[in-house]
């Protein structure tokens, strides 16, 4: 699905924290960023919404990753504002069962123990 054609919200959201947001629509937008080879996003604890939107980022570049005001404008550009991460991580890789889907259990443990980068 072109990124244009991306829905930008779910029937009936009145507040982000009403609505949940698909990670498949957001890791779709930014995997179509030129600077971003890999992407996942996950949820995580958050005191204030119960859950923000985290996007972990493999760069295309290595030494030259993408910023988080590049991804957000980017994001916000194409995304509803509570599809738009809040926090972008950086990984080398990132964890595949056998089967070659992404370990987001594994992603969430190593945003929780500082084993992620911030962007």
């Amino acid at each position: 699905m072109p990124t244009d054609e991306l829905p930008t919200c779910c029937a009936g959201c009145s507040t982000p924290s009403s609505c949940s947001p698909r990670p498949r629509t957001t890791g779709r937008v930014l995997f179509t960023h030129p600077k971003v080879r890999d992407v996942a996003v996950i949820g995580l604890p958050d005191p204030t919404w119960g859950e923000v939107v985290v996007a972990v980022l493999v760069p295309a570049e290595p030494g030259r990753p993408p910023t988080a005001t590049e991804l957000h404008d980017f994001c916000r550009a194409r995304l509803a504002p509570h599809k738009t991460p809040v926090r972008w991580l950086r990984s080398v890789e990132l964890p595949l069962t056998g089967s070659g889907k992404v370990r987001k259990d594994r992603l969430r443990e190593q945003a929780g123990h500082a084993g992620l980068q911030e962007i």
